[in-house]
């Protein structure tokens, strides 16, 4: 049985937070899941525009803003720490978050 020592870490890799690593790696995966896909003239949510459908989900996405055109559900739900009253929070027409 051969045994390889751990490789050490580069200059690079100790400047490069892991984070921005990341980042690039999501940023790829987004750009080569799109490629391929069939782009609808109207899209414009984020999911949207990559293609990503029901039996081409993304795994996982968040944000405050609606990503698919297809959800219909409510975006957050805020509670008041003084009477602990909650309430929904939807989205508008243009998939921001309705904070009228």
């Amino acid at each position: 049985m051969t045994f390889f020592p751990a490789r050490r870490a580069s200059r690079r890799d100790r400047s490069t937070p892991p984070s921005f690593f990341l980042f690039r790696m999501a940023l790829a995966l987004l750009v080569s899941a799109g490629t391929g896909a069939t782009m609808h003239a109207s899209a414009q949510n984020a999911l949207d525009r990559v293609g990503l459908t029901a039996a081409r989900p993304a795994s996982p996405a968040y944000a405050l803003r609606k990503l698919s055109n297809a959800y219909a559900g409510k975006a957050v739900q805020v509670r008041r720490s003084s009477d602990n009253t909650t309430q929904d929070i939807g989205f508008t027409a243009n998939g921001d978050l309705d904070t009228s």
